[in-house]
């Protein structure tokens, strides 16, 4: 049976955009064992079996949402409104740790840009006793990182890199 989890944050990217909005970010620490501040761990052990699983979910119309502060579960599932602020179009496995590229709304591209919100949270369902990630659902914009990794947005300017350069 698959369990979903929702980390109440994750700091974001390294890849910077003209807006200082990055289109590639981290998603998860690295591998395997992902341990949060708040003391819970899951098992990332086969990252590229949850990016096979992401492209399959992507090849039958079902991209991941980003939105703000876990809203599509928190909300989404009281039948509230819980709209996006962006789509992960892709993941990856960079040396054993998950990231995503978004597709940002203005709004999300704003929330970013202006240092309202910092950090990021996947949601991704998991399995087993030993909470085996499975598969990336949602990623949410907040401000309470639970997993240590850069912020999205910073005061100091980075020099530019290749996304894709190791």
């Amino acid at each position: 049976m698959s369990k979903r989890s929702i980390l109440q944050a994750l700091p974001l990217a390294l890849c910077s955009q003209e807006d200082g909005v990055p289109e590639w970010v981290q998603l998860t620490p690295q591998g395997p064992r992902l341990t949060s501040r708040d003391g819970r761990t899951w098992l990332l052990s086969d990252p590229d079996a949850v990016v096979r699983a992401y492209v399959d979910g992507v090849a039958a119309g079902i991209e991941a949402p980003v939105d703000f502060e876990h809203a599509t579960h928190v909300k989404g599932e009281a039948g509230e409104r819980a709209d996006a602020i962006g789509w992960v179009k892709e993941i990856a496995n960079r040396d054993g740790a998950l990231w995503g590229r978004i597709d940002w709304t203005d709004t999300g591209r704003a929330a970013i840009a202006s240092r309202g919100y910092r950090y990021l949270g996947p949601g991704f369902y998991f399995s087993g006793a030993a909470r085996a990630v499975t598969r990336l659902v949602s990623v949410g914009l907040t401000n309470l990182p639970n997993f240590v990794l850069p912020a999205l947005n910073r005061e100091h300017s980075e020099p530019e890199t290749d996304p894709m350069d190791p």
